[in-house]
């Protein structure tokens, strides 16, 4: 019941070749497609047949005529692969076999498990991550056909590959940040400077002309950092949770960044005061000038930075008339 109240949309998916094919995903409506950047949508999605659809990605590698393969993961955990553009899905039955999934759990919703995350290499055909929360970070190296666990986190709500630096994979999991150098392979864990009572980790960007910038949400734990009221959390509704007029009086989130592999400092400057906000989400653009860097908040306030994090301005979005509720729950950037 939690995941049908929707319609929400939960991932968008740009083809990093052709930016006017788009994907986005729904919990509770499944896949809809675009063919004009994202201007309109029609339905897609025959095959998925799991309306709730946590994750997307259109792969840089692998293409056909109607632009690049494109992967989606649902609620329970299983993963879709459509060669046309997102009209039709095969199921990819082997993940299902995953001994990973035995375990799993999704804390608002223990009986179920979702693919949080999606990622496909820049450089490795066929290459896919998948973040299954709770339950690890899966990959496959023949296009979605076979998977296996790798050791990156266990709790993943971000995965990235970097289009310039082959092998490079960055995970922001809940219980902090790994970053590999071999495709997923092995996973390391750069701990330094982050404060021993921020323990809770979401969102993630890495500047795309930098392979060695990462930026991070962070807070003191999963209530804090959402504004979600524990009671909420634990009977699994989240209707209304992440609302403006909802958060709790302790929020707390904070932006973090890390160079060149550096230790981690706290981003204050021309940024929200982490006390009272609740994590966003971040968003860059393959073809951005380097160090172009987009926050939204909860609120439905958009902050960008050139500088790689230094500083940051406030950017004047116009909000439909209607939109009392601007919950952001993915943000993606193309420079058009």
């Amino acid at each position: 019941d939690w995941a049908l109240k929707g319609p929400v949309a939960f991932s968008v998916a740009i083809d990093p070749k052709e930016p006017e094919h788009v994907i986005a995903t729904t919990v509770g409506q499944g896949v809809f497609r675009s063919e004009d950047g994202g201007r309109t949508f029609e339905q897609g999605g025959d095959g998925v047949f799991s309306p709730v659809v946590f994750s997307s990605v259109i792969s840089p590698t692998e293409r056909t005529n109607d632009g690049g393969v494109v992967y989606v993961g649902t609620m329970p955990s299983m993963m879709f692969r459509s060669e046309d553009g997102g009209r039709t899905f095969r199921h990819l039955a082997e993940f299902d076999k995953l001994e990973c999934l035995k375990e799993a759990a999704f804390p608002p919703v223990p009986a179920s498990h979702m693919i949080h995350m999606i990622a496909a290499s820049f450089h490795t055909e066929g290459t896919v991550l998948a973040g299954i929360e709770l339950g690890g970070v899966v990959k496959s190296t023949d296009s979605g056909e076979t998977w296996e666990l790798t050791d990156g986190g266990p709790d993943c709500h971000q995965l990235l590959f970097h289009p310039q630096a082959e092998g490079r994979v960055y995970e922001s999991d809940g219980n902090g940040y790994f970053e590999s150098h071999d495709d997923g392979e092995t996973w390391q864990r750069p701990w330094d400077g982050f404060p021993a009572d921020l323990t809770y980790f979401y969102d993630m960007a890495v500047d795309p002309g930098d392979p060695g910038l990462q930026m991070i949400s962070v807070g003191r734990n999963q209530y804090q950092a959402h504004g979600i009221n524990p009671y909420f959390y634990k009977k699994g509704v989240h209707q209304g949770a992440f609302s403006r007029t909802s958060l709790l009086s302790n929020t707390f989130s904070s932006l973090y960044r890390r160079r060149d592999g550096q230790p981690w400092e706290e981003m204050l400057e021309g940024l929200p005061d982490p006390n009272g906000s609740a994590q966003g989400r971040f968003a860059t653009a393959l073809n951005d000038d380097k160090g172009t860097i987009y926050y939204s908040t909860i609120p439905g306030d958009v902050y960008r930075t050139t500088d790689g994090g230094d500083s940051w301005e406030f950017i004047e979005i116009k909000w439909p008339a209607d939109a009392a509720e601007r919950t952001v729950h993915v943000a993606r950037a193309v420079k058009e």
